[in-house]
């Protein structure tokens, strides 16, 4: 607001000294005139004083001198533009020579007397007329000179109150910035004091988890042929190697946030999934859940990472099984779908609200389910598996059934594999050549 003010004074001022110039200017040119007027009437005058000479050099020699009617006719022009002048000068012109010799009332006399009264009448008229235009103009004047000198000091007020505003500002953005610097400062002591912390306790998990895989070796050493045992055994085996590898990820500074650095491998996605499935046979069998890999499932391969392929399907498979009821069933297809490779999780638990949907792959978002034995739930699987999708350059679509309970749908993309086979044909040919 105040920049606008004190534009707008800016532009009246401006507005204002044309207007005073343009007086000036007005004061300038009635001067002028007025300078011409009284050199036209001084001119008439000496005309008329120089007739009134010869008219007397006529008396005094008793005849019209010869120049006397050059002179009426110059005064005649200089009177051309004055009516009642003019006519006395035409008046003057036509006066016989005798009468310019008469000594008692000379007619000649007579008219030039009224002329000369007449001129300074109407010179002194003219000059009245003329101060007083030219008392108002200076009047204007003054009043534009006082306005733009306050505007001066109006201008100058607005700029020193707009400093002191803009330093006052400063001072608060520097205090803001200290201040966020401190909060700043405070929140990086605390992540850096959150994150030791983890590592440590993550750190601390290898030793739990390297007894667990011992003990597995231990019993799979002892359970001979007994093949219920030795599968049992060889999938603790897998978890814990899968843990443990997932763990030493975490403790890895060097791979923090890069995924380009994963090494990436075919995965045969089914020989994947039957092997989460399996991981998770005994959660299931605990609330007398089953899991249905539906007959004809696509295999197909991708290049990628089989821990991350692997823990999209714990999480979103573990989901399934944790928010359905006692007795349920969890159901995987799998189907082409244009440049992708689609696979569906399909459970009968509660399914999902329309305020769920605004934050479902939110980090730690609560959704309005809940699981159905009291499990534990952080709001963090569906999040890990949509940014492990993006890592693949796939999908993730999450919708209800029609009759009961949710139905997740990724998509992996067709062409991965065979563009990076192809590449890596072309490199060896290069490198051939």
């Amino acid at each position: 607001m105040t920049r606008k003010v004190f534009f707008g004074t800016i532009a009246f001022g401006l507005v204002l000294n044309i207007w005073s110039d343009l007086s000036v200017y007005q004061v300038n040119k009635i001067g002028i005139g007025t300078g011409e007027w009284v050199n036209h009437s001084y001119q008439a005058l000496q005309e008329i004083d120089a007739i009134k000479l010869q008219v007397i050099q006529s008396q005094l020699e008793k005849k019209a001198v010869p120049n006397i009617h050059s002179t009426i006719q110059n005064l005649g022009a200089l009177v051309s533009d004055i009516p009642s002048q003019k006519s006395r000068a035409s008046l003057l012109a036509e006066l016989p020579d005798h009468q310019f010799i008469e000594l008692g009332q000379n007619k000649a006399l007579q008219i030039l007397a009224e002329l000369n009264s007449a001129g300074k009448s109407l010179l002194e008229e003219r000059l009245y007329h003329d101060q007083e235009i030219s008392a108002e103009i200076t009047q204007r004047s003054i009043f534009a000179n006082i306005v733009d000198l306050f505007l001066i000091f109006a201008a100058l007020a607005l700029f020193l109150y707009e400093k002191k505003l803009a330093t006052r500002l400063q001072k608060a953005l520097t205090s803001s910035l200290a201040h966020v610097e401190s909060v700043n400062q405070r929140l990086q002591n605390t992540l850096f004091k959150r994150n030791s912390k983890f590592k440590i306790a993550v750190h601390d998990l290898k030793n739990p988890l390297g007894s667990i895989k011992g003990f597995a070796e231990l019993l799979q050493d002892e359970a001979g042929n007994n093949k219920s045992i030795l599968e049992m055994t060889q999938i603790i085996q897998r978890i814990s190697n899968n843990t443990l590898s997932l763990v030493g990820s975490v403790l890895d500074n060097d791979n923090d946030n890069d995924s380009d650095l994963i090494p990436k491998e075919e995965v045969k996605v089914l020989d994947c999934l039957e092997e989460t499935c399996a991981f998770l046979e005994p959660v299931a069998r605990n609330k007398t859940q089953k899991i249905q890999i539906e007959n004809g499932f696509c295999d197909f391969t991708f290049l990628g990472s089989r821990q991350k392929i692997q823990d999209i399907f714990y999480n979103l498979i573990g989901n399934a099984l944790k928010f359905s009821p006692t007795g349920s069933s969890v159901s995987v297809g799998c189907f082409d779908d244009g440049n992708f490779h689609a696979i569906q999780i399909s459970d009968q638990g509660p399914g999902f609200t329309k305020n769920d949907f605004s934050k479902m792959f939110q980090p730690g978002a609560k959704l309005s389910a809940k699981p159905g034995a009291g499990e534990s739930s952080t709001g963090i699987g569906l999040y890990s598996a949509k940014q492990a999708m993006d890592s693949f350059n796939g999908t993730i679509e999450v919708t209800n059934n029609s009759d009961r309970g949710a139905c997740i749908t990724i998509r992996f993309p067709t062409n991965e594999f065979e563009d990076v086979r192809k590449k890596s044909a072309k490199r060896i040919v290069e490198l051939n050549h």
